[in-house]
């Protein structure tokens, strides 16, 4: 009833995305779809909200849209949203482009330097070490 008005609040909006999306995540039926509507519609109101545009982009990068994502995902990487670089770097390395997912993720790590097993992700993507198991994905619920 809250999200459905006219005018609902842009945090209301956001929380709804996000509890959406966790339900994609667990495979509620429906969820996806509702998580798109959500976000879409915080994003036609707040096109600039740096954390609609980052949880958008994290949304449609872990429903296997990682090129849909980047566009959210670098608009909120460049309004401050610093956690962004790693989601973007991991679309980049799922796109198979591993100099920008490198670039990203190397970025990401300067203010996490200590984060022993993304040294590690970044270490494999250098040695040609990293592999990426494709499965069957999910990409009917995201639509």
């Amino acid at each position: 009833i809250l999200v459905n008005g006219p005018n609902p609040h842009p945090e209301l909006l956001l929380r709804a995305g996000l509890l959406n999306s966790i339900g994609h995540n667990l495979d509620i039926p429906g969820t996806a779809d509702e998580a798109k509507l959500l976000f879409q519609r915080l994003l036609a109101t707040s096109p600039s909200d740096p954390r609609a545009n980052y949880h958008y982009g994290t949304f449609l990068a872990g429903a296997a849209k990682s090129r849909e994502a980047l566009p959210y995902l670098e608009k909120a990487l460049s309004a401050g949203v610093g956690d962004a670089a790693y989601s973007i770097g991991m679309a980049y390395l799922i796109l198979g482009d591993k100099q920008k997912a490198l670039a990203n993720l190397e970025a990401y790590q300067q203010h996490r330097p200590n984060d022993e097993p993304l040294a590690k992700v970044i270490d494999d993507i250098r040695n040609g070490q990293f592999k990426i198991q494709r499965s069957r994905m999910r990409d009917d619920r995201a639509r």
